[in-house]
């Protein structure tokens, strides 16, 4: 079954840092069995603060 993480910061950089580091996390737990589905990502800005998203659709092999 798929699941979704949402990720969430004020910088690219910190999104992409977040992203890699949940998903070392996970391969190391679950034996490199995690399939990436797909990763949708979005930004906004809200007086003249910038938000950065991103959802990864993944499931456990």
């Amino acid at each position: 079954m798929a699941k979704i993480k949402a990720f969430e910061s004020i910088s690219i950089q910190d999104l992409e840092n977040n992203i890699n580091e949940w998903l070392r996390n996970e391969l190391t737990k679950y034996n490199h069995q995690v399939n990436i589905k797909q990763i949708s990502h979005s930004y906004t800005n809200e007086n003249t603060l910038f938000k950065f998203t991103a959802l990864l659709v993944y499931e456990y092999n």
